[in-house]
């Protein structure tokens, strides 16, 4: 703790020296740090920035370190691809130190992540809105230095910050409550969804399989049943070829995580993933997921964030238990999991599928619309990326 504070301290103490000379700036540059597409949540968010006369948001990709170099130039010509689509201004990486951001965001808030972190700018404000719903309540995820140093730490819902202040060094001092950041985009009304599923004749069923990467029992956050259940859900997405399609949606640290593991490798890793690719009535889903989650039937999983995030399609989900997989869960956690239906074996996984997908009996239909209502909604009756700018203009005292 002594240590913790030490470097706390100091941070806040460079935060009001900050504030001090960026309140009066007319125009603020905003430095966003993507790791890569699909734990981006920040399109909202930089979009009301781009029409706000006082903010100039920029984008600098900043790939995970743990990854080969051939993964990050795949990461960066994504993102890249991506975001100039998107039409985000983007920073050539060898202009990175230039720039002189007053304030930046970061995508990950684990320390010595990715290649640029708030560190790497000291001389701006450091934000952060978690990439994943938060479940979890652990001081070694809640507690970290990186969260304790930010300037602000926008929460999800007030049960998260009240959790999450008795854990901090700082007790919490940093954080607003403004919203889960991905809620903007599930409750933007669209006209039409992009379709990701194959395209076959006839009314087929849409599940999306989700596995966490955590395989490593030796991970705080051992989530993962793949390792018992993956080989398994790929033989009754085959089984249930005639009634249902299927989306194998894997954490995007999965693929990686099985090459190192001495029971699969590369590999087999590799004809796994092929398999779910070639397969009729099966594809794979990477990047944003709010299409595929809207045009979807049903999820299994065994994943933290979508243990809430699927609710937002307010479809039926099952969860992929193991034992001890719940221990560090905060209480919004718990919530959600109950609202699941609950997998422990194949039996389990064949009975969700035919009574609630195929046979329509959903008698966790109330607990998840409960959910929906009281956990997943914004706070202030507004979207959650003008929450953020409106704690960012009263810190910057342009407002009160």
């Amino acid at each position: 703790m002594i240590k913790m504070n030490l470097v706390v301290f100091p941070w806040e103490w460079r935060c009001k020296k900050i504030l001090t000379k960026i309140k009066g700036k007319q125009v603020v540059t905003v430095l966003f740090l993507p790791t890569n597409i699909a734990m981006w949540k920040y399109t909202p968010l930089f979009r009301e920035m781009q029409k706000h006369p006082r903010f100039r948001p920029l984008i600098l990709p900043s790939v995970a370190l743990s990854i080969s170099n051939e993964e990050k130039e795949s990461e960066k010509s994504k993102m890249k691809k991506y975001f100039s689509e998107l039409g985000f201004p983007l920073i050539d990486e060898s202009n990175a130190k230039k720039i002189n951001p007053d304030i930046v965001f970061i995508t990950q808030g684990y320390g010595n992540f990715a290649e640029y972190n708030q560190e790497d700018f000291p001389c701006a404000l450091g934000c952060y809105s978690p990439y994943s719903y938060p479940t979890s309540f652990d001081k070694k995820i809640l507690n970290q230095i990186e969260l304790n140093k930010l300037w602000k730490l926008f929460d999800t819902t007030k049960e998260h910050s009240i959790e999450a202040s008795s854990l901090m060094s700082n007790h919490g001092k940093n954080i607003n409550v403004v919203g889960y950041t991905n809620a903007d985009l599930f409750l933007t009304p669209k006209l039409e969804f992009i379709f990701p599923w194959k395209k076959q004749g006839g009314d087929f069923k849409k599940i999306i399989y989700a596995p966490h990467w955590t395989i490593d029992e030796k991970n705080i956050l051992a989530y993962a049943t793949f390792l018992q259940m993956g080989e398994l859900m790929l033989e009754i997405a085959q089984r249930y070829a005639t009634k249902t399609q299927w989306c194998f949606k894997p954490h995007p640290w999965l693929f990686r995580e099985l090459c190192k593991h001495p029971d699969w490798g590369e590999k087999r890793a590799k004809e796994y993933f092929q398999k779910w690719q070639e397969l009729e009535n099966t594809t794979i889903g990477t990047g944003e997921y709010i299409d595929l989650f809207m045009t979807s039937d049903a999820m299994i999983h065994d994943c933290g964030s979508f243990r809430c995030e699927y609710f937002y399609a307010q479809k039926p989900a099952m969860y992929l238990v193991k034992e001890g997989q719940l221990d560090n869960d905060g209480k919004i956690g718990k919530i959600a999991f109950d609202a699941h239906y609950h997998g422990r074996s194949r039996e389990d996984i064949e009975r969700f599928i035919e009574d609630v997908v195929l046979g329509g009996n959903d008698p966790k239909q109330e607990e998840r619309k409960f959910f929906f209502e009281k956990y997943l909604l914004p706070p202030h009756k507004q979207s959650v990326a003008k929450n953020i700018i409106n704690e960012i203009e009263r810190g910057l005292g342009w407002k009160k």
